[in-house]
């Protein structure tokens, strides 16, 4: 690679002290809503719930939260680092490696759902964590675009869409 063409490349991949500071910004308010989030869910299905119902949705949501934690697979990394040149060969592989993942993971949370509500005791538990399984099939439509929109540091977009997500 030509010398005025790698400075070009890193030109353009250098963040301002602006554009650091607006992004941070950004990825604050959408954690904040995230967590915001997540408390007001709490505090409301206490509040609406038996103790009974309340435990069942807790451990759904836990045993979901502990399954999608394998969805970080890191490739997202890898896109957002790539020249432009190797970009369209990543995006391939992401893709590929993201459906693979996720359909293994929808249905490995579907296949230990009655298990584990057998466990527990609570035929709810099974229905629920089904029904979020469906949540890995919808990740590897939109990971892309959230790897290209962190690439192209356009962390407001980013931060809208997961707000409006969660």
């Amino acid at each position: 690679m030509p010398l005025a063409a790698l400075y070009h490349s890193v030109k353009q991949r250098f963040v301002t002290g602006d554009q650091l500071l607006s992004n941070t910004r950004w990825l604050v308010i959408a954690e904040a809503v995230a967590r915001a989030s997540r408390l007001l869910t709490v505090i409301v299905l206490a509040a609406s719930l038996s103790t009974s119902e309340y435990g069942v949705a807790m451990l759904s949501m836990v045993c979901h939260e502990m399954i999608r934690l394998l969805t970080r697979i890191g490739a997202g990394a890898k896109v957002i680092q790539c020249s432009d040149q190797e970009l369209p060969g990543y995006a391939r592989n992401v893709i590929t490696l993201n459906w693979c993942v996720c359909l293994v993971l929808a249905g490995l949370q579907c296949a230990v759902a009655k298990p584990l509500a057998d466990f527990y005791g609570s035929p709810a538990l099974a229905e629920l964590l089904q029904i979020m399984a469906v949540s890995y099939v919808i990740y590897p439509v939109v990971t892309m675009r959230v790897y290209l929109l962190q690439r192209d540091q356009q962390m407001k977009a980013y931060s809208l869409c997961s707000a409006a997500a969660i």
